[in-house]
């Protein structure tokens, strides 16, 4: 008479592999954490350089020129509220000024996600 004998894994082989595996998913989970922070940090780095152009075209749009300083402003666009600061400044050339737009998110004012730096020229008197 033969007896057939099981073979499978010992108590300790499944552990081990369980440890193996949990190991692996919390290095997987780590990853798609920081992935999805990355993808939260690029959207509202590039929602605020929209709110930036959006500000500087305004800037460009006005039939005065700006006066020189610093200017603050709140605006709603892309379904976010955003604080904007505008620094005007004068060049080196009579015909332009410099201004240099940064933007926060409003829950972290102090924060600026953009900035940038344009030149605006001095409009014409329309001769």
């Amino acid at each position: 008479m033969r007896y057939s004998v099981n073979k499978g894994f010992s108590l300790l082989e499944v552990l081990i592999a369980l440890t193996i595996l949990a190991t692996a998913l919390i290095a997987l989970s780590g990853s798609v954490n920081q992935t999805f922070r990355n993808h939260v940090y690029l959207k509202d780095k590039t929602f605020a350089h929209y709110v930036a152009m959006r500000r500087l075209a305004e800037v460009r749009l006005q039939p005065e020129w700006p006066n020189e300083g610093t200017t603050r402003g709140d605006i709603k666009m892309l379904n976010n509220d955003w604080k904007w600061r505008q620094i005007v400044s004068k060049t080196t050339e009579a015909n332009l000024r410099r201004v240099e737009i940064s933007v926060a998110n409003k829950s972290d004012e102090e924060y600026f996600l953009t900035t940038i730096t344009a030149f605006v020229g001095k409009p014409s008197d329309g001769r």
